[in-house]
C-alpha cells in the first residue's frame, strides 16, 4: 500500500544493581522510525507531583536498549518513581514507570561512636 508505520515501544524497565549510593536501571526500546528518538529519564519522590529529569539518551532504530543512573547520595531516603519517557517525529510518544525504594542517599544515620 505504500504506507509504512512506524512505532516506538519502552518496556522493561527495571534496577540492573544494588541501590545504596546509585541507582541503575535498565530499559528496552524498540524504535522503528526514520528519525532519531530521545529518551528522557525522570524521577519523582513526591508521589508524581514533581519531575526533575536526570538524563536524556538519543536513539536510532538499531538501538535497542537504554541505561541511566540516578545519583541518590544528596536525596532522601524513600519511594522513587523512575520514569522513561520516549519520542520522536515520526511516530507516538512511549513511557515506561518503575517504583523502587531508597533506603541510601541522605537518609543513612550518620553518627560519631566515641569509646
Amino acid at each position: 500500500t505504500g504506507m509504512d508505520f512506524q512505532g516506538l515501544n519502552i518496556s522493561n524497565l527495571h534496577v540492573t544493581g544494588g541501590v545504596t549510593d546509585f541507582l541503575p536501571v535498565a530499559w528496552d526500546l524498540n524504535y522503528t522510525g526514520l528519525e532519531t528518538a530521545t529518551e528522557d529519564v525522570f524521577y519523582s519522590n513526591d508521589n508524581n507531583f514533581t519531575w526533575v529529569k536526570f538524563n536524556s539518551l538519543s536513539a536510532t532504530n538499531t538501538t535497542t536498549s537504554g541505561n541511566a543512573t540516578l545519583d541518590v547520595r544528596n536525596l532522601p531516603a524513600g519511594y522513587y518513581t523512575i520514569t522513561v519517557y520516549g519520542y520522536a517525529p515520526d511516530t507516538g510518544d512511549a513511557t515506561a514507570m518503575l517504583v523502587q525504594e531508597v533506603t541510601g542517599g541522605a537518609g543513612k544515620s550518620a553518627y560519631i561512636r566515641i569509646q
